[in-house]
């Protein structure tokens, strides 16, 4: 498990709304020597590939990410879900575990070692009791060795807290200058510009789903056209005499390397077009973001999932911390609606592919049952600028010359249902990144039979659409082992992942300092799951520093 990457001796931390792996646990007996330090794993004698969920009450967790009924009916953008961050958060050597809750305390479970946890969240100063809070990533903003948390929340922003460097930690959000009142879902984390510290992108999604959620606005001529006014103006647009909504701006902040940021303004023209033009601020549905250094350059770019036709964004840095949009043969094909990201050298020819998800159902018979997604904006398919959105996963494979082949259906991955975080590891320590997918939505609002109830029920009350017209959409999570040859087999069921739970945010990171990644999932309205690795094949960890 390699923790960092250093690309021209740059730091670069990658983080995601759902997911972020922790830095490995060091509660081992260790061996000094020049320059390095060694210690002996602990690793089972008997076993194999896959997991073993633990019985998470045993274990001292107790978590739940519950959101109230009514509260789902008023911000349909809560439905789907909270993120959760590993990470060692007072410096002895064992990965603790930070859960995001929607309603209620986030939790903060210090791991006591053997499999053992202790809730924390008030005492460290991270319950954040006053937030709606979306995701959370572990990273050391000011540069003084310990993991300060960053907190994605509903209509408050970003949150700042500080560790101490004894796992206690400040919130200093105004002190930071990243105070905001908009709601984010994903933090990305790396050194955007090259000054050797710790940058922020910030994908946000939206306060409310206006059309949905019955956000007020008002329409008005002007100039012989309709337009929207009033506080939405900017999210919700006439185009070919239809009202279409579009989500928020995102967010960069430069850090000064002393863990205060700057809003970087988007007339400062940091993003362009792929042509190098400026170009008009995106107001995108943004779901995940990672930044990785996508074209091998040595430059860490971005990558944005976006919900709905609002397109994922492909930002490929310059090396000063300017951006431009990847140009339109590099990527010919994206999900629709993208949900998550996750990158890894899934060939071992040394350069990055990437997987998006999307929610296309496993079964054809279920197919069949599901509206299918259309944008609500026509596309002439002569425009080869605009990439064509299509409603399944999308895995991409790296040409090594700046473009990308979709390979979904090739590989066999291109179906994981209403899937969220994919997460690429090595579970059975072959040397090939296998695949992990959450899944899972409280309410089936694709479904065709549910939409036809409701359309003859008109004066229904809007709390019995979600509880009675529209059923849960439980789908199982999905594992794929990696093959070796660009083909994935799904090993569900047979490594332990196959829980129906409704999962959302996931976290990989070494629990018991046994050199291998387990799991821990935050689930909606359910208890979280916590995956014990069992792979016994021999294993080598590398921590750099």
């Amino acid at each position: 498990m390699l923790l960092c990457l250093l690309n021209r001796f740059r730091f670069i931390v990658i983080s995601v709304f759902l997911v972020c792996f922790s830095s490995f646990c060091l509660g081992l007996n260790w061996e000094s020597g020049p320059s390095y330090r060694k210690a002996k794993l602990t690793i089972p004698a008997k076993g194999r590939a896959g997991f073993t969920s633990m019985p998470i009450t045993q274990l001292g967790v107790n978590f739940s990410n519950k959101v109230s009924r009514v509260t789902l009916v008023k911000r349909s953008n809560l439905m789907n879900g909270s993120g959760v961050a590993l990470g060692d958060v007072n410096g002895d050597g064992l990965c603790d575990i930070y859960f995001c809750r929607i309603e209620g305390a986030n939790q903060l479970y210090l791991n006591l070692g053997n499999w053992r946890f202790r809730l924390a969240s008030v005492e460290r100063g991270v319950a954040a009791v006053d937030c709606l809070t979306r995701g959370a990533v572990f990273a050391d903003i000011d540069g003084n060795g310990s993991l300060d948390l960053l907190l994605t929340t509903f209509r408050k922003g970003t949150r700042c807290l500080v560790n101490d460097g004894k796992g206690y930690f400040t919130d200093v959000t105004n002190e930071a200058g990243i105070e905001s009142k908009s709601s984010g879902t994903t933090l990305a984390v790396g050194d955007i510009d090259g000054d050797s510290d710790i940058d922020l992108y910030v994908a946000n999604f939206g306060e409310l789903a206006l059309l949905r959620d019955g956000g007020a606005f008002a329409v008005r001529k002007i100039g012989g056209r309709s337009v929207v006014t009033g506080q939405h103006a900017k999210r919700l647009k006439i185009i070919n005499g239809k009202l279409i909504e579009f989500g928020e701006a995102d967010f960069l902040y430069l850090n000064d390397g002393k863990g205060l940021f700057k809003r970087v303004p988007w007339r400062e023209n940091r993003f362009l077009d792929y042509n190098g033009n400026p170009m008009a601020q995106p107001m995108d549905f943004g779901l995940c973001a990672q930044i990785r250094d996508i074209n091998t350059d040595g430059y860490p770019d971005i990558y944005v999932c976006n919900d709905f036709q609002t397109p994922d964004r492909i930002w490929i840095n310059k090396g000063d911390g300017f951006f431009h949009e990847a140009g339109p043969v590099a990527v010919r094909s994206i999900s629709y609606a993208s949900m998550g990201v996750d990158f890894a050298d899934i060939d071992r020819d040394g350069k990055l592919d990437f997987f998006v998800t999307e929610m296309l159902s496993r079964k054809p018979i279920t197919r069949l049952l599901k509206i299918s997604p259309n944008s609500p904006v026509p596309s002439d398919s002569r425009d080869i600028v605009k990439r064509l959105q299509v409603a399944r996963n999308t895995m991409f494979w790296n040409r090594g010359d700046d473009t990308y082949a979709e390979v979904g259906r090739y590989s066999g991955v291109e179906a994981t249902d209403w899937s969220w975080q994919p997460v690429f590891m090595d579970i059975d320590l072959d040397g090939y990144e296998d695949l992990f997918v959450t899944n899972g939505y409280i309410h089936d609002v694709n479904d065709r039979d549910a939409i036809a109830k409701y359309s003859r029920i008109a004066k229904i009350k809007r709390e019995q659409v979600g509880s009675i017209m529209f059923p849960p959409f439980e789908t199982a999570n999905v594992a794929y082992r990696n093959l070796g040859n660009f083909r994935f087999s799904n090993v569900s069921r047979e490594w332990g992942l196959d829980s129906i739970q409704m999962s959302h945010g996931v976290a990989a990171g070494d629990l018991d300092n046994d050199g291998d990644l387990d799991l821990v999932v935050n689930c909606l309205n359910q208890p979280a799951l916590i995956y014990r690795n069992n792979v016994v094949a021999p294993r080598v960890v590398v921590r750099l520093k």
